[in-house]
């Protein structure tokens, strides 16, 4: 939640254009050093949360999922965010020292985080993994019981050959 808020407050001095401080290349910089400093980590963490929601589901098959939803959303966005750049809204007009105007795609990206925002400060659901690993317990998801508890590991089933570690010539 911190770095969608971080990452809102790093876009707005992006999209101002005819304003004072908007028009400073070290805010452009320090805005974007900021952008992507607060932005990097939410992917990581969201594909975490995502592998944990639907344990005991394969974790590539669920990052890749969500990889290519990430990736058709993006492109879809594309030709919506380049309609929207060329569009400027004035905001505090005849306010002095805040008076100007925000593009467009700007307002819209942080209209999209707003609703990242919302969805990620709503989203209640079980973390599946995070139950594995600290208790054992059967839990009812949907109406089906799945078995969240211990077992062994795969190390400890399987038993090295003595040929395993023979190097080849």
């Amino acid at each position: 939640m911190t770095c969608l808020l971080a990452s809102l407050f790093f876009l707005l001095p992006l999209g101002l254009t005819n304003h004072a401080i908007g028009q400073q290349p070290i805010l452009l910089i320090l805005s974007l050093f900021g952008l992507g400093l607060a932005a990097g980590p939410v992917q990581p963490i969201n594909a975490e949360l995502a592998v944990d929601v639907t344990y005991p589901s394969d974790e590539t098959a669920v990052e890749s999922t969500q990889q290519i939803g990430g990736n058709l959303a993006s492109a879809l966005l594309v030709p919506i965010i380049e309609m929207a750049s060329k569009q400027d809204y004035v905001l505090f007009d005849n306010s002095g020292i805040l008076e100007g105007d925000m593009r467009g795609d700007i307002l819209l990206l942080v209209g999209i985080t707003i609703l990242t925002l919302g969805f990620f400060n709503s989203f209640n659901s079980p973390l599946l993994r995070t139950i594995a690993d600290t208790e054992d317990v059967i839990m009812e998801v949907d109406g089906r019981a799945i078995d969240v508890s211990h077992t062994e590991s795969v190390s400890e089933k399987v038993e090295p050959s003595s040929d395993f570690m023979t190097k080849s010539k």
